[in-house]
């Protein structure tokens, strides 16, 4: 009987250390996981703008890390992390001599035909389907605000949203 209430008592403590793990995070841990990874990527980026890829966490947005990670379970954020780094090491020594004219910001013409294009995809996706909207990730219709952005981001980096943007609305929209 004792063995049973041992084994009973142990089972249930590493089954609630487990459960503890698949928590989200938490206000202090998002903070600082978002603070690492965004700075990683955007060093990364800075050296190889083809490093960029939204989808592999491979941005330099804190607000969309820490989000993410507010929802998602600690050990999922440690194995982003450690994946984040890994992308950072393999994309960042393969930099370029003449990336830096990949990141300049994209200019007046570029930025209005950018913030135009992207503003109309997600604004019909979230006409299909409301549940698109997602600021964070850039699933918004407001060409001002993708111009703005635009303006004072890598041209790299500008390319590779707009092909997430498609990505996300082309996701959400077969989900409805």
């Amino acid at each position: 009987m004792i063995r049973f209430l041992l084994a009973f008592v142990v089972t249930v403590g590493l089954a609630g250390a487990a459960l503890a793990q698949n928590k989200p995070g938490g206000d202090r841990f998002c903070k600082k996981y978002a603070s690492n990874v965004s700075e990683i990527a955007k060093n990364a980026i800075a050296q190889n703008g083809s490093c960029f890829d939204p989808s592999k966490g491979m941005h330099s947005s804190y607000q969309a890390h820490y989000d993410w990670c507010m929802k998602t379970p600690r050990d999922e954020v440690k194995g982003a992390a450690g994946n984040i780094r890994r992308l950072a090491r393999q994309c960042a020594p393969g930099a370029k001599p003449n990336a830096n004219a990949a990141m300049q910001p994209g200019g007046d013409r570029f930025c209005k035909k950018y913030a135009s294009n992207v503003a109309e995809i997600a604004k019909n996706a979230i006409a299909k389907n409301s549940s698109c909207i997602d600021p964070s990730k850039g699933m918004h219709s407001s060409y001002q605000a993708h111009y703005d952005w635009c303006m004072k981001t890598p041209r790299d980096e500008v390319k590779g949203a707009a092909g997430n943007i498609r990505r996300l609305a082309r996701r959400c929209t077969s989900q409805n």
